[in-house]
């Protein structure tokens, strides 16, 4: 029985929550990553999807369980400021709007690249800062807007990697391709699952949605839990099917392998179908990452954490507007400094499983709270805590072997925490000369 007093007009039902799910891991996953994965692996290739999916997959149990207890808009925020503290909270939708922000413009740029198949007179930077106009127009309008376009796209997405696989699988019985399994050993294997893991990274996304849900305690639980089952089957699918048909080294040396390989074995409309699922696909997790930026810096505004700016919210949309307008600053800064697409892609790993780990030692105290008492399902103790740990450790593992790599995304998050702390102090400076005091966060 629905209560009288929860309005759900323009939210998002079970379908719609699945799709963003759904779109929000597959685009940033094989269409860009193959190139980058294949090398030391060969016909292993599929092994790195399946090791990169295990802190997805503990820590999603967690995640899952906080959802069905604490479903809120900015629930990254709302999360680790409930079990720890305001600042708790702040830090752990820092380091995510931080990771997110570099997956958005790794997106652009990937969407230009595939973009560039069919219109290679267009320049790569034009083609990235379009769609990224694009997505913030749509977001603008809110959203149901956003789930519709969402739902169409994922549709297509499924079809065309459907369409991949079976005859990719098919074809690949009477071929003998050779490719090598493991030829770089285990530790190319774990280079390669940490790098894999940006496919999952954004399973957490669909949790700053919680308050653009209907009935978010019992959809948001189970869009999570389809969506990450779903793509760790599509990937090790797509992964293994790659290796199957098409040599490492084409793999490795083609910016669209998906197409590619799939020129192979498929008629040319098959292949074109394709190539444009995966600028959908890039689109897909690209327009749910504005979203949740946006929602995470209004939260963040709204709880008097930054300036109000952040947390003003037209009326007529009910969009996080000047919200909207900073992540696209913050986006386009990005692409303007030159740095590779592998940086952009790298910021995902240094920037997400941060905040997993700090919502991950937030949950121990989950079961402690009012609220878990009156969730809509319960984890088994034995279940629960040994995916808090697990989940956490490997996800903040991941996150210091990237920073040890690349030291020039150790760099990006000062300068954006220095940013951060400003407006923070700006804000609480504003109020202390308005009113004499500075406000509490309730």
């Amino acid at each position: 029985m629905k209560s009288k007093n929860i309005d759900n007009s323009g939210k998002m039902g079970l379908f719609s929550a699945t799709s963003v799910m759904l779109g929000s891991l597959l685009g940033a996953a094989i269409y860009i990553l193959l190139p980058d994965i294949v090398e030391g692996l060969g016909s292993g290739m599929f092994l790195a999807f399946v090791i990169a999916a295990l802190p997805a997959v503990f820590s999603g149990i967690y995640y899952i369980q906080l959802n069905a207890t604490f479903p809120n808009s900015g629930g990254t925020y709302y999360f680790a400021k409930r079990l720890l503290g305001k600042y708790a909270g702040f830090m752990s939708s820092l380091f995510l709007i931080f990771g997110v922000t570099g997956g958005v413009a790794m997106l652009a740029i990937g969407f230009a690249q595939y973009f560039s198949l069919y219109f290679p007179s267009i320049p790569i930077v034009i083609s990235a800062v379009g769609v990224l106009l694009l997505f913030f127009v749509i977001n603008y309008f809110g959203i149901r807007i956003v789930s519709r376009i969402q739902n169409i796209m994922v549709l297509l997405i499924l079809i065309a990697l459907l369409i991949f696989i079976f005859p990719g699988l098919i074809y690949g019985l009477g071929l003998e391709v050779n490719n090598e399994f493991l030829p770089g050993g285990g530790s190319a294997l774990f280079g390669a699952s940490v790098t894999a893991f940006i496919s999952y990274g954004t399973f957490v996304l669909l949790s700053s949605l919680g308050g653009k849900i209907k009935n978010p305690k019992r959809n948001t639980p189970i869009a999570m839990g389809v969506g990450i089952l779903g793509v760790i089957i599509l990937f090790a699918g797509i992964a293994f099917t790659a290796t199957m048909v098409a040599p490492s080294e084409m793999i490795s040396q083609s910016s669209t392998a998906i197409p590619d390989i799939a020129s192979l074995y498929l008629p040319a409309s098959l292949s074109l179908f394709i190539g444009i699922s995966g600028l959908l696909a890039i689109a897909t997790t690209l327009n749910t990452g504005i979203a949740v930026v946006a929602t995470e810096l209004q939260t963040l505004g709204q709880q008097k954490l930054l300036p109000d700016f952040f947390g003003y919210t037209n009326r007529k949309y009910d969009t996080p507007t000047n919200a909207l307008i900073f992540v696209g600053l913050m986006v386009l800064i990005l692409l303007l400094t030159g740095l590779s697409q592998e940086i952009f892609m790298h910021m995902i790993v240094a920037g997400i499983p941060v905040s997993v780990f700090i919502t991950g030692v937030a949950s121990l105290r989950l079961t402690k709270t009012e609220e878990y008492k009156y969730a809509m399902f319960h984890f088994p103790s034995w279940i629960l805590y040994p995916s808090i740990l697990i989940g956490g450790l490997l996800s903040i593992g991941y996150a210091i072997y990237v920073y040890y790599v690349y030291p020039i995304i150790g760099v990006l998050l000062l300068i954006f925490l220095f940013i951060m702390t400003v407006l923070y102090y700006y804000r609480h400076s504003v109020v202390t000369k308005k009113s004499g005091t500075v406000d509490d966060v309730k």
